[in-house]
């Protein structure tokens, strides 16, 4: 694993912050209703990862549990890049809004509820843009919060408590954010048609439940090829993920 350079007091504190949002998020994904949101975000991702393909798959913050669907994908080598460690594989201790990774060297990104929990997703989603190649491949997780749980989120009792304390980035704003960074969204899709509470009548309003929007997304995005000519022979060097400079791997 690698480890980054001290750092001041206050980046610290904002890394424990959102080490400790991240595993309130892990926990609430062990029960009722994360755990039946995380079947149906499983199976959304398990329907794009075997079509994004390449030498390096990165998935940066959010629940280290979504680093096991990785091996869907046909990526050569996968990776967690956090402040969390990953159950298992290779992992990068980093914050996602400022990644030790080269430029244009990842082939694709899974951004799980990262978003949705950094405290600069702006930031972060330039970082995204930066070590992405051409072509590459950008998939979101998000809620949403034009939807019950947006709303359950704005009532004042459930405030402090994951995961109503993210911000819910909606799916209009993150489209004009990628649009303004030059990604192309390719497939959308509305996930987890179901309240976040339950209640003696919820059977009857299920069905009404059901026709309202999904509360999470996901969101599978390409970054346009470059237009600009360039100058001199542009050669990919594949091993050279880590950019120099950096901190070498803890034993």
């Amino acid at each position: 694993m690698l480890r980054s350079m001290d750092r001041p007091a206050g980046i610290a504190s904002a890394r424990q912050q959102l080490l400790t949002a991240n595993r309130r998020l892990a926990a609430w994904y062990a029960e009722e209703p994360g755990l039946s949101l995380f079947q149906e975000e499983r199976a959304a991702l398990e329907a794009h990862l075997p079509d994004v393909f390449g030498f390096y798959l990165l998935q940066l913050g959010g629940p280290a549990v979504f680093a096991s669907l990785l091996s869907d994908s046909r990526v050569r080598w996968k990776c967690y890049v956090g402040v969390d460690d990953a159950p298992s594989g290779a992992a990068v201790y980093a914050e996602s809004e400022s990644l030790p990774i080269a430029g244009d060297s990842v082939d694709a990104i899974l951004l799980p509820h990262t978003l949705d929990f950094s405290a600069d997703p702006h930031q972060l989603l330039r970082e995204v843009d930066r070590v992405l190649i051409a072509e590459g491949h950008l998939l979101i997780l998000g809620f949403n919060p034009w939807s019950l749980w947006g709303l359950w989120r704005m009532m004042r009792k459930h405030a402090g408590q994951t995961p109503w304390d993210g911000q819910f980035v909606s799916q209009r704003r993150l489209h004009d954010w990628l649009s303004l960074l030059g990604f192309d969204v390719t497939h959308v899709h509305s996930l987890f048609r179901q309240p976040p509470f339950s209640s003696p009548r919820l059977p009857r309003i299920l069905p009404k439940v059901r026709l309202a929007p999904g509360a999470a997304y996901l969101v599978h995005a390409r970054k346009r090829v470059s237009t600009l000519t360039p100058v001199g022979p542009l050669v990919r060097k594949i091993g050279g993920l880590i950019g120099s400079g950096v901190t070498e791997p803890t034993p």
